[in-house]
């Protein structure tokens, strides 16, 4: 039967993507009801303790706040309501509330309660190797068709990534060939026919995967299944199936360039994706009542360079120069306006709900090689319109007086810094301590601009180097009380 959504959890991420995590039942005829979503209200992790494991399975934590309903998912019952985590409209995960799995979290006022979900991957080792009238499978089979029986007993219908691309030599090697559709398997040989006894589905998988020394977990609702040692290649083809049987085939692009786009093509050991309310991926380092930090290390500490510009940080248009060192974390900022206020910055932005305060720590060193040059840099901060300096208070002008930038200095070296060092901003709310601190939500943006020496525009070898900006967020959970 068809699984209908009863329950349903929405949610916006630090990108402004919508998720949605749906529970389904069978034949469910009513309406849909919308719950509340937690601080955290989706976690997908998968869990493997070795890194040859072959079977990784998946598991997925929802959390909501506790209210009239939440009770009735509680379930003592295997593969009776479907959990689907939805990215927009496109299923990213899909599994069953695991019985039993059910915790909340009192605390004054209203609290929070977490369901856990499963792929169905472990559950395999429960399941034995028999067919659905719980007889052994017999006879000659492919490993496509013996993989395909095994992860139906999963409770779900999925397509299979068949990414496995070594053959014997007599077998057909073109794009749509499959090493598991060439294979077959006396099925026999896990059943004990003297006590009519089943090996479990998990070691049959198992032992089918791992002489290819080849892993499956699931991710965008399908079960893919790779080589280990393959993850180096550039790009790897494969193959895809359903109940067995071919479908179409294509090709995945650079394995270590999925896990940091969260497309998760390919699972490495200990590998989870977090996604926060309105936060993105980031770490609750508080209880959920309790006010203190929600965010730890955001977009602002990353300088990865994606074809010869940072990731995160873009530029006005004509910004100063900037360029990635030989230090792998790091950003240099370089020359750019003689005198007066600069016009170009290079910038990075964050969407921050609900803020009680904040701070943001610079970790940088000046480089210092002309003279009579300075290495100087001057940071802006721009929250929901508003403008703040070092040295200034926020203001709605488009920039701050040029007196106060005299002094916004990062650094005014005209010796080179040995080592770096941190600066920490704690800027005040913009909106006052009578309007309750930062406002409900807003776009933080920091900007960083750059001086050359007044009196020698000419000297560009000067500048500032940022090994790591880190932002640290209070964040204020009082709408629960």
């Amino acid at each position: 039967m068809a699984s209908i959504t009863k329950y349903r959890l929405n949610f916006q991420d630090i990108e402004d993507n919508a998720w949605s995590v749906l529970f389904q039942e069978d034949a469910w005829g009513g309406a849909i009801t919308d719950f509340t979503p937690g601080a955290n209200p989706c976690h997908i992790r998968w869990d493997s303790t070795d890194k040859q494991q072959v079977i990784v399975g998946s598991m997925c934590d929802v959390q909501m706040v506790y209210e009239s309903g939440v009770d009735s998912l509680y379930t003592e019952e295997s593969q009776t309501i479907k959990v689907k985590v939805l990215k927009g409209a496109v299923t990213k995960w899909v599994g069953f509330l695991s019985p039993g799995q059910y915790y909340k979290h009192f605390n004054q006022g209203k609290y929070y309660v977490t369901l856990t979900a499963s792929d169905g991957l472990g559950e395999l080792k429960e399941q034995k190797f028999r067919d659905g009238s719980d007889d052994p499978y017999f006879y000659q089979e492919t490993e496509s068709v013996v993989i395909s029986n095994i992860l139906a007993k999963t409770g779900h219908t999925l397509y299979v990534f068949d990414m496995v691309d070594v053959f014997e030599s007599s077998y057909n090697t073109a794009a749509t060939d499959s090493v598991f559709l060439q294979t077959y398997i006396y099925q026999e040989m896990f059943w004990d026919e003297v006590i009519d006894e089943s090996q479990d589905c998990y070691t049959v998988l198992e032992a089918i995967l791992k002489k290819y020394g080849a892993r499956i977990y699931h991710w965008n609702e399908i079960w893919r299944i790779y080589r280990i040692n393959s993850v180096s290649l550039s790009s790897i083809r494969y193959r895809s199936f359903l109940s067995g049987v071919y479908q179409s085939n294509g090709t995945i692009a650079s394995p270590s360039a999925a896990l940091s786009s969260l497309s998760m093509q390919y699972v490495y050991t200990d590998a989870e994706l977090s996604k926060m309310r309105s936060v993105g991926s980031t770490e609750i380092t508080a209880a959920p009542q309790m006010r203190d930090n929600i965010l730890k290390n955001g977009v602002f500490d990353d300088f990865t360079w994606t074809g010869g510009s940072p990731y995160y940080w873009t530029d006005s248009g004509t910004p100063p120069s900037y360029n990635n060192t030989a230090d792998a974390l790091a950003i240099t900022i370089g020359s750019n306006e003689a005198t007066g206020q600069p016009a170009n910055y290079i910038s990075c932005s964050q969407f921050l709900p609900r803020v009680k305060s904040l701070r943001l720590t610079f970790n940088y060193r000046a480089v210092y090689t002309g003279s009579p040059s300075h290495a100087r840099v001057v940071i802006v901060l721009i929250y929901a319109g508003l403008y703040y300096t070092t040295a200034g208070t926020w203001s709605a002008d488009a920039y701050p007086t040029s007196t106060g930038w005299e002094y916004d200095l990062i650094a005014d070296s005209k010796a080179s810094m040995a080592s770096f060092e941190e600066l920490v901003l704690e800027p005040d709310s913009p909106y006052g301590a009578t309007t309750g601190g930062w406002g409900p939500a807003g776009t933080l943006e920091v900007r960083l601009y750059q001086f050359r020496n007044e009196t020698s525009p000419g000297v560009t070898t000067n500048y500032v180097q940022f090994r790591h900006i880190f932002l640290d967020v209070e964040f204020d959970n009082t709408t629960l009380e």
